[in-house]
């Protein structure tokens, strides 16, 4: 999953004074890597499941120079599982076709590491300056426990103690194994593959660099995001919980007290997760996993906020509610058979 808040900020520290040069050289590394260029990737755009493997040293120098991008100490190295590689592709098989059939000829392969530094990570492939296709990259190590104790953990980075205050459910009791939870972060990722084409958004460049944009060209956008100066923020910005980031190192992480405000404002938002509000890119990619999940999949998605007591607040998701009526009508025009004509695919997330 995207981790662009994190990333955002320890850039910052990492590349200060005359690192900057340093940040710009990385930059210019990721824009013209081998495995950005479609020519490496001899079998995209064929029919059938991706490739599903360890990841290649290609894809692991890439990722390794986002890491230092973002300011990440891991060094991600290849994790040969089989098991793994059986449960990638028992959470393909078990996607909807209507969602398989658009992103399996825009998908190079699906690559299993361990020490990523987050969930998952995606990025576009280019030909001639146009994007073709993507590649993803799983921590098999990280997404080797049952879905709901995945996702528990992922609600919880944000703060100091989370797994105490919160309880998460992606699966019903009984039914929560790992290809549940990899099937949920499959589905984000190919929101990220998706959104662009789907004219959601705007495409993907490195360093997460939104460009100019109108917002009357992006309708998903413009139901939650408004202009501020020469960028884009969510338009309950001065109730949105502050310094909310995923996946974040102790030092920046909340007191657990702001869980509970967190959700409350999740709540009273057009977003569908509190993830959603990260990034314009992951307002789309966590509103297509999650209605795929709840709606098409008819699975759970439930955040208790507990204490010692008992529960004291309860998310579900948003897709009966009025709040997300403008994504679901754009979500159920987009994955339509008759949808109309496919456009390209789009970017990179963690």
């Amino acid at each position: 999953m995207m981790r662009a808040g994190l990333g955002a900020l320890t850039a910052l520290v990492l590349f200060a004074g005359d690192a900057h040069a340093d940040k710009a050289e990385l930059q210019k590394r990721m824009r013209s890597h081998p495995a950005r260029q479609a020519a490496r990737w001899p079998d995209l755009s064929q029919d059938g499941p991706p490739q599903i493997a360890a990841a290649p040293k290609m894809v692991l120098d890439y990722v390794l120079v986002d890491n230092r991008l973002n300011g990440f100490q891991e060094r991600p190295k290849p994790l040969n599982d089989v098991t793994m590689v059986r449960d990638v592709r028992k959470a393909w098989d078990s996607i909807p076709q209507a969602v398989r059939s658009r992103v399996a000829p825009r998908i190079a392969g699906v690559f299993i590491v361990r020490e990523l530094g987050g969930s998952a990570f995606t990025e576009v492939i280019l030909e001639g300056g146009r994007t073709v296709g993507a590649f993803l990259v799983l921590d098999g190590e990280r997404l080797s426990v049952a879905a709901n104790r995945w996702m528990t953990w992922k609600e919880s980075t944000p703060f100091a103690n989370g797994t105490d205050w919160l309880r998460a459910r992606i699966a019903p009791e009984g039914a929560s194994d790992r290809v549940a939870g990899l099937r949920y972060v499959l589905l984000h990722e190919f929101g990220h593959v998706l959104g662009a084409s789907a004219g959601a958004h705007p495409e993907w460049e490195p360093g997460g660099v939104l460009p100019k944009l109108n917002l009357a060209d992006y309708p998903f956008l413009a139901i939650s995001w408004k202009r501020r100066g020469d960028g884009l923020v969510v338009k309950q910005q001065d109730r949105r919980p502050v310094g909310l980031r995923y996946y974040a190192s102790p030092r920046y992480k909340l007191p657990n007290r702001q869980i509970l405000s967190s959700y409350r404002w999740l709540e009273s938002s057009s977003f569908a997760t509190l993830y959603s509000p990260n990034s314009v890119w992951d307002d789309f990619a966590e509103a297509f996993a999650n209605y795929v999940h709840v709606v098409m999949l008819k699975q759970p998605y439930a955040i208790d906020v507990v204490n010692s007591e008992g529960v004291l607040f309860r998310y579900r998701s948003c897709w009966k509610q009025t709040r997300c009526s403008e994504k679901r009508k754009f979500l159920e025009d987009y994955l339509r058979p008759a949808a109309g004509p496919k456009k390209r695919p789009t970017q990179r997330s963690r």
